[in-house]
C-alpha cells in the first residue's frame, strides 16, 4: 500500500467511524423512545388514581390506629391499614400474607382501569362486583378504578375472609368502606352481604360468628342474604346479573359461588376474560362467560403479578408496565440485532487498494 492508498484508507475509516456513531446514536434514541412509550409509564389520570388509593391507605391506617383495631407493622410494613390478622372468628380458610399485601398495591387500580377501557366502558355503564373479604386492598383498587370512570357499581360482599384479609372484628370491609366514604375516598357502598365460607352460606361458621355478621350488616344498613345451598347462592347472583345487565362482572377472591364446584376452575387464568372459554364451569364466572358477559377474575395474585408487571410483595411504586411493553421489547431486540449486522469496526481493503463493499 502506497501513501495515497494509506490516506484513502484513513479517510474511509473516518467515514466508517462517523457512520457507526450515527448508527449507535439512532439506536440509542429509538431504544429510549421504545422504553418511555412502551415501558413503565402511566398517564396523569392514572397517577391521580394511584394517589387516591394511597390516600385511602393513610385514612384506614389512621382510623385503625385511633380505634385500636389490630395494626401490625410487621404484617403491614407499608401502612395500608388493610391487612388483617392470622386468625379470627371471621376467618374461613388459610391465606398468604404476601398476597394480601400485594393486592393493596395502588397499581392494580390502573391495571383494572385499563381492562375497563379495553372493554369500552363509559360513564353510567353497569358493573357487578362479587367479592369475598379476603382481599380488601383489591376491592378498593377496583372501586377506585370504577368511580374514576363514573361507572355504576353493584357490590355483593361475603363477610368471611381468609387469613390476613378483612377478618378483624370491627375492621371488616363494611367498616373500612364506611371510613373511606367519610373521608371522600370512595362513594360506593355494599348492596348485599352473604356469610361466605363453605358454599357461601356460612355452613362451617359458629353461630356466634353468624350473629356477629348479621349485626355488622344491620349496623351498616346492608341486607344480609342467607340461603340454603351453593346452588341457591349461584342462582341468586345470576338473577342479579340479569337484573343489572352489567358490561362486566368482577370476581375478587375465592367465593365458592363465583367459582362453582367444578375443580377445573382452578386452571382458569386470572385476569380479564372477554369471550367464552373452553371452561364454562358451574359458578357465576363460568355462567357469565357462557352468556357472553366479560369477567375480570382476581385471584392467584402471584400469577396476576407475572402477567401484569407488578412485583409480588414488592414495595409501593409508580412503575407499571405498559400494555405495549412486550411488543415494543420485541421491536427493540430486532432493531438491536439489525444494528449489530450493520455495524463494522474496520473498513476492509482488497489487495488492489480498493475498499470492500
Amino acid at each position: 500500500m502506497n501513501l495515497t492508498q494509506f490516506d484513502a484508507a484513513c479517510l474511509a475509516q473516518s467515514r466508517l467511524k462517523r457512520r457507526n456513531r450515527i448508527l449507535l446514536f439512532c439506536l440509542a434514541a429509538v431504544m429510549a423512545l421504545l422504553f418511555f412509550v412502551g415501558g413503565g409509564t402511566s398517564s396523569r389520570e392514572e397517577g391521580r388514581l394511584m394517589d387516591r388509593v394511597s390516600r385511602g391507605h393513610e385514612v384506614l391506617w389512621n382510623w385503625r390506629e385511633r380505634e385500636g383495631l389490630g395494626l401490625d407493622l410487621t404484617a403491614d410494613p407499608y401502612r395500608t391499614g388493610m391487612i388483617g390478622v392470622e386468625w379470627s372468628e371471621m376467618s374461613t380458610t388459610l391465606g398468604l400474607l404476601a398476597a394480601k399485601r400485594t393486592a393493596c398495591d395502588a397499581r392494580w387500580s390502573v391495571v383494572v382501569g385499563r381492562w375497563f377501557d379495553e372493554l369500552g366502558l363509559s360513564e353510567g355503564d353497569e358493573v357487578c362486583v362479587f367479592s369475598s373479604s379476603s382481599f380488601p386492598g383489591m376491592i378498593l383498587n377496583v372501586l377506585a378504578a370504577a368511580e374514576a370512570r363514573q361507572l355504576r357499581v353493584t357490590v355483593v360482599l361475603s363477610l368471611g375472609s381468609s387469613t390476613w384479609g378483612a377478618n378483624v372484628p370491627g375492621a371488616g370491609w363494611l367498616d373500612m368502606a364506611s371510613s373511606l366514604r367519610r373521608a371522600g375516598i370512595i362513594q360506593t357502598g355494599v348492596d348485599f352481604c352473604t356469610p361466605g365460607g363453605d358454599d357461601e352460606i356460612g355452613g362451617e361458621l359458629p353461630r356466634e360468628t353468624l350473629k356477629m355478621m348479621r349485626n355488622t350488616a344491620a349496623r351498616h344498613g346492608v341486607p344480609f342474604v342467607e340461603l340454603k345451598s351453593l346452588a341457591q347462592v349461584i342462582d341468586w347472583k345470576m338473577d342479579l346479573v340479569r337484573q343489572k345487565k352489567p358490561r362486566v362482572v368482577v370476581s375478587i377472591g375465592g367465593s365458592e359461588a363465583n367459582l362453582g364446584d367444578d375443580p377445573s376452575v382452578l386452571k382458569l387464568r386470572p385476569g380479564l376474560h372477554r369471550t367464552p372459554s373452553e371452561f364454562q364451569g358451574t359458578g357465576v364466572i363460568g355462567r357469565c362467560l357462557a352468556q357472553n358477559v366479560p369477567v375480570i377474575h382476581l385471584l392467584e395474585i402471584r400469577r396476576l403479578c407475572a402477567a401484569n408487571g407488578i412485583p409480588f410483595d414488592g414495595a409501593p411504586s409508580r412503575i407499571l408496565r405498559s400494555n405495549l411493553a412486550v411488543p415494543f421489547a420485541a421491536v427493540g431486540v430486532v432493531l438491536f440485532a439489525l444494528a449489530m449486522v450493520l455495524f463494522r469496526r474496520w473498513a476492509l481493503w482488497k489487495l488492489d487498494g480498493t475498499e470492500e463493499e
